[in-house]
């Protein structure tokens, strides 16, 4: 039986002690992104598994969760998406051991190449690197996101592009920004490559460990990096040369006034997190702002953007 894995890089972290995992039977392969996008809104969810029988047969979907009533949740959260809830299976929650999740994750997580040239290597796993290759020694700890989303590709491959060609969008001597910053995935990769004026924010205060440690981890020094759980409303107008955000849409949508706020005129936001079939919704938000459209990316069912904020100093959320 094959399976892929996804850890919350949303999600609250559990109680690792009172872990619930339930089973959904009938998912069709065209469902999974959006049951996995909303699945992934509950603040309960540790982790979303889909199994499957040999390489394509989808058996169905495994989600561990902080929730007694997790299968109640569900039902509601699939409700919410639109999802056919009467071809579906809910099976009861049933208790996860405290020592079989905290090392049964690991197993998920293997040395992962995200990009030609660059690697994310866990700490229990061993690995020689090549001629060339940046290795991101990273370790999401239980509750936080592995990096090999393909959201986070797109987003890797957006930057080591805009690198790779010296675009001036991807400067590393800019103030730069990563918002929902999570384990830290975006941040510590800029990190490696130079940059040295990033602040990382999360409304998870157990981000700002998660990303201290995967600093010390490669190696970068305690200033490389300014993380907090500072509201991005409290951060100032006009800083940033660029804004990285690899959130789920309609978060995004909300947040894209005050992401506006503080870009500086002419600043560059690379968004992540939205699906294809909610590419139009969100561009229509888009559209009654400022942000000059400059490049798209699709991987699978998701999309990231590249925008330019063309409103002027001190526009967006407070204007």
């Amino acid at each position: 039986m094959a399976s892929r894995v996804q850890l919350n890089e949303t999600c609250t972290p559990a109680d690792s002690a009172a872990l619930y995992r339930v089973f959904i039977n009938g998912v069709q392969p065209a469902q999974v992104c959006l049951i996995e996008e909303w699945l992934w809104t509950l603040p309960s969810v540790v982790s979303v598994e889909c199994r499957y029988d040999g390489i394509e047969h989808l058996l169905g979907m495994e989600v561990i969760a902080s929730a007694p009533d997790l299968d109640g949740q569900l039902q509601a959260c699939l409700a919410q998406a639109g999802v056919g809830a009467a071809d579906l299976e809910i099976q009861p929650p049933q208790p996860v051991a405290d020592a079989d999740w905290a090392e049964a994750w690991k197993a998920f997580w293997p040395v992962t190449r995200l990009l030609p040239n660059l690697v994310i290597q866990p700490s229990w796993e061993p690995y020689e690197p090549g001629p060339d290759e940046t290795v991101l020694h990273l370790d999401p700890g239980m509750a936080f996101g592995t990096g090999s989303h393909e959201t986070t590709r797109l987003m890797l491959l957006a930057l080591d592009t805009g690198l790779a060609q010296a675009q001036p969008w991807c400067s590393l001597d800019q103030a730069i920004l990563d918002l929902g910053t999570g384990s830290g995935v975006l941040s510590v990769y800029l990190g490696l490559k130079g940059a040295s004026g990033i602040t990382a924010v999360d409304i998870l205060p157990e981000t700002v460990v998660v990303t201290q440690d995967n600093m010390r981890r490669n190696a970068l020094p305690d200033t490389a990096i300014d993380v907090s759980t500072t509201p991005l409303a409290q951060l100032p107008t006009d800083t940033y040369g660029l804004v990285v955000a690899n959130i789920l849409a309609h978060i995004l949508a909300s947040l894209l006034p005050d992401i506006g706020r503080v870009l500086k005129p002419g600043g560059t936001v690379l968004l992540g997190g939205i699906t294809v079939d909610r590419y139009a919704e969100f561009k229509a938000v888009l559209d009654t702002l400022p942000f000059t459209l400059r490049q798209v990316w699709v991987q699978g069912q998701w999309v990231a953007l590249r925008m330019e904020w063309t409103g002027g100093s001190g526009m967006g959320a407070a204007s």
